[in-house]
């Protein structure tokens, strides 16, 4: 009699971890056998696989991973789950420029999601290609419902589970009808915001409080408050804004036209073909100018570096430098030097090893005129004959720190998420309200719909292909016409 064994570990909630309950053969007591990593990991899967390979006698082969596995691919062995995967991995590889310098962030960004999409297939690692049903893809999309992605998210993975059988079917690793089933589940089930409405659903990205900016931009470092300013007034991506180099800064037409016009290195479509050109208006070329004053980094190819960012909060937190006084023995001394010439004699009573104390008052400012003895019989006499000029404390400069650090280890150019960072460490401190860096993108887009060129110089300033995306940029009318109509028929 075959031992039955579980399919699939439970969910512990609490601990977000894989588990089963077994009985002992000897002793009857149920115990419970967790497995590592979080649950529906890859750690997860292969730690209960193994188990359930070890409960059935069977030896636990030692499988390299997905990437190893892609390397070199057997397609001629392509009978399990597995081996499907690093054909297709493989593929996708080569398809996308692994490793070549070509290899555009588009290229990167896919070959990610193919290795998350992959993941779900772990459980059925060793199962037959012409073995796997929609019942086992349905437990697959399951894991991720339960791990709380929304349904774009699940149903692109899905989908790509779909292709890579369609691309076994393509190569005759297995049967048409393996892929037209799967294909035919996934077009009958595809997760809908209307129909799964326990499945989040894309959310809605609303404009930056203008209030909230200006208040952030103003508390912020002269660095991340002229990228808040440029990039509310501008409408740009966050990654356009951290990438600005003044070789890129067409500034020819600001004599005529009074704009500059930026052209990025890169942007979202440039993959597709498609050009960017920015046009930046006299507030946003305002803050850049202003900056370009007041920066310690000038020369650097780049208009906003992180490295000014750090060197100002040194610069910003300084204390004033205190003024040194005499203590202790030396400012009993200098009393005594105060009230006159004073011997060698004299100062030893105070400290027998007094030449130390006269060197921190010479340290201090004060100067002393020393009447050295003729002989030993007569004693050194000490005069004090000047005290130090007190001085305002001097503050060390912006550019004073920024050239103390070594710039080790120092990006070049802010990243988005560095940027993003920057923003929201600002809101903490002055308890101002969450919002991103792109809703800046919908606030200038708010601005541009709502004035008289409407959608179309939206859709012109924001780089838009389309006027629906930049509708979904804004916020809904219904509420503006419906009381146009009410004010007439109402």
């Amino acid at each position: 009699m075959t031992k039955q064994l579980p399919e699939r570990p439970q969910h512990h909630k609490t601990k977000n971890r894989g588990y089963i309950r077994t009985r002992c053969e000897k002793t009857g007591k149920r115990k419970t056998k967790y497995f590592k990593g979080e649950f529906g990991s890859v750690q997860m899967w292969d730690d209960f696989n193994a188990w359930r390979r070890r409960e059935m006698g069977q030896r636990v082969p030692a499988r390299p991973t997905l990437d190893q596995a892609a390397r070199s691919p057997s397609q001629a062995a392509a009978s399990t789950i597995y081996e499907l995967c690093s054909i297709f991995m493989a593929s996708c590889l080569r398809d996308r420029r692994q490793g070549r310098p070509d290899q555009s962030k588009s290229d990167a960004a896919e070959i990610t999601h193919t290795k998350l999409a992959l993941r779900l297939l772990t459980p059925y690692a060793d199962m037959a290609v012409d073995d796997f049903k929609t019942a086992h893809l349905a437990m697959a999309r399951e894991t991720e419902i339960a791990m709380g992605n929304s349904c774009k998210t699940i149903n692109g993975k899905i989908q790509k589970i779909v292709r890579m059988f369609r691309h076994a079917a393509a190569e005759e690793i297995c049967t048409g009808e393996t892929w037209k089933r799967l294909e035919a589940w996934y077009k009958d089930k595809k997760l809908t915001p209307k129909k799964n409405k326990n499945i989040p659903g894309p959310r809605k990205v609303h404009a930056a409080p203008l209030e909230d900016v200006l208040a952030v931009a103003a508390a912020a470092p002269p660095t991340i408050g002229c990228m808040i300013t440029v990039q509310s007034a501008t409408g740009m991506r966050s990654a356009n804004v951290c990438g600005m180099s003044w070789d890129r800064i067409d500034q020819s037409l600001y004599k005529k036209e009074g704009i500059w016009k930026y052209t990025p290195d890169r942007h979202k479509q440039t993959d597709s073909g498609h050009t960017l050109s920015v046009f930046l208006g006299p507030q946003a070329i305002q803050a850049i100018l202003d900056y370009e004053n007041i920066r310690p980094d000038k020369g650097h190819p780049f208009l906003f570096n992180p490295r000014a960012t750090r060197s100002w909060r040194y610069f910003n937190n300084q204390k004033p430098p205190q003024q040194r006084k005499a203590t202790g023995a030396s400012l009993k001394i200098l009393r005594r030097l105060k009230k006159g010439p004073a011997t060698s004699l004299d100062l030893k009573k105070i400290r027998p090893h007094y030449r130390n104390q006269l060197q921190r008052l010479k340290n201090l400012g004060y100067e002393i005129d020393v009447a050295v003895a003729v002989n030993h019989r007569h004693p050194t006499i000490f005069t004090l004959i000047a005290q130090p000029q007190r001085q305002p404390p001097q503050l060390k400069t912006w550019q004073h720190y920024y050239q103390q650090q070594t710039g080790a280890g120092a990006n070049m150019v802010f990243s988005t998420k560095s940027y993003c960072d920057a923003v929201q460490r600002v809101q903490r401190r002055i308890g101002s309200s969450h919002w991103t860096p792109h809703q800046l993108r919908h606030l200038h887009n708010e601005r541009l719909v709502e004035s008289q060129y409407g959608d179309s110089g939206a859709a012109a300033v924001l780089g838009h292909n389309t006027l629906e995306m930049t509708r979904n940029y804004s916020k809904s009318q219904d509420e503006r016409l419906a009381a146009q109509v009410q004010r007439l028929l109402g």
